[in-house]
């Protein structure tokens, strides 16, 4: 945590050095520059990750009030926040859902939620790229009537009402798809479904220059609502997803793992889950490990068990489970802590002295398919969601702000 009251000694020494004010003498330098030095190590001591933090705790971001789900919420390059597009109701209660245009930026050092220009295309369930120039590209998803194939751009550099342009639209159109940048800067797409019924083994690159092409290998088995994460040697984990019809448990849900190497182009089997399962979340862990967490099985199916997986031998070990029984929404890794996952509660995993699992405080109201990133001052992020209540399901219109 860092107090505001250890910057000010430091100010006014370089003040001090200003050639506008006269040199003071050696005694007086000297004892300045001593409680300078005492300043500085005071404020290494407790900015360090050892030392004790404050109680965790909730805050909602004033006058912030969006009413989204199946959005995509993205940590921009100089730790501010993107929220983009989504699906809102029509206020009838009819269940009716409505894609939405609409983009925010929620400045970190201001702790406001902006303006942030608006998409060409209204989209839901969409992906959101963050590319090593500092854009964000913002792939396909789906309108009111159709999927999309559509790409869009976000330069947080430009002003709104010019920060959005399009670029190359992708092979297809497609939903329930997966993107990752690579190490080298292009963007991996993987699976996902044109009809909602097929799911597709197919396999994607989008170039920095805003083209695509497709590489060497494909799936070994087609998925959608697959989870995927970057390894820390460049290459991709990808696990789980399903094929076939959503409704009603009618799919086919995925157990296995598979792993893209950069390099050749291909896919080559890993060790597979126990438990098939999809929409679940993979976390790459400060180790190396990744952390697999949740998901569901079929209609009414959550998936308890999380797991942890080892690429460096290829290895899976389950892990106990919090608690909660509602699927695992997001799963982000706050740094010298651990992971952050929200369902109905928010929990902390601690990775590194073994497992363990504490629970931070609820949220303002518990909800599912809400979104959340992480802020540059450790702080997480979280918007929208649903909450259900006794008789009826409704927007959740909060945005709240985690100090873990």
């Amino acid at each position: 945590m860092r107090r505001p009251s250890l910057v000010l000694p430091l100010v006014l020494v370089a003040c001090s050095s200003s050639p506008s004010v006269p040199d003071a003498a050696p005694a007086d330098r000297a004892l300045a520059e001593r409680a300078a030095d005492r300043a500085a190590a005071e404020l290494r001591r407790d900015l360090a990750p050892d030392q004790p933090r404050p109680p965790a705790r909730w805050e909602t971001v004033p006058g912030a009030s969006l009413s989204l789900i199946d959005h995509t919420v993205t940590a921009l390059a100089n730790g501010d926040v993107l929220i983009v597009g989504g699906a809102t109701d029509d206020g009838t209660g009819t269940g009716v859902y409505h894609a939405q245009k609409k983009a925010y930026r929620f400045l970190a050092d201001q702790g406001t939620l902006v303006d942030a220009g608006e998409l060409k295309t209204a989209r839901s369930r969409h992906r959101a790229v963050l590319l090593a120039d500092g854009r964000v590209a913002v792939l396909g998803g789906e309108d009111d009537t159709d999927y999309l194939g559509s790409v869009e751009i976000y330069d947080p550099a430009k002003p709104a009402a010019a920060a959005w342009g399009e670029a190359a639209p992708m092979p297809s159109t497609l939903v329930g798809f997966n993107a990752i940048r690579l190490a080298g800067g292009e963007v991996l797409v993987t699976g996902g479904t044109f009809n909602g019924i097929d799911s597709l083994t197919t396999v994607l690159l989008f170039k920095p220059d805003g083209t695509w092409k497709l590489p060497l290998g494909t799936l070994l088995e087609s998925r959608r609502h697959h989870a995927s994460v970057l390894l820390a040697n460049g290459r991709v984990i990808v696990s789980g997803g399903m094929t076939g019809a959503e409704k009603m448990g009618t799919g086919t849900y995925r157990s296995s793992m598979e792993i893209y190497d950069p390099t050749s182009g291909a896919f080559t089997p890993a060790k597979s889950m126990a438990t098939p399962r999809a929409g679940h979340n993979m976390l790459l862990l400060a180790d190396g490990r990744v952390l697999i967490v949740g998901g569901n099985c079929g209609f009414g199916c959550t998936v308890a068990g999380h797991l942890i997986f080892d690429p460096s031998s290829d290895t899976l070990t389950p892990i106990s489970h919090p608690g909660g029984t509602g699927v695992v929404e997001v799963a982000l890794l706050v740094p010298g802590l651990g992971a952050v996952l929200f369902a109905e509660k928010s929990f902390l995993f601690a990775s590194s002295g073994g497992e363990a699992w504490a629970a931070l405080p609820p949220m303002a109201a518990p909800r599912y398919k809400l979104r959340a990133a992480l802020v540059k001052d450790g702080s997480v992020l979280v918007a929208g969601g649903l909450l259900e209540g006794a008789a009826k399901v409704t927007h959740a219109t909060l945005v709240e702000r985690l100090y873990p």
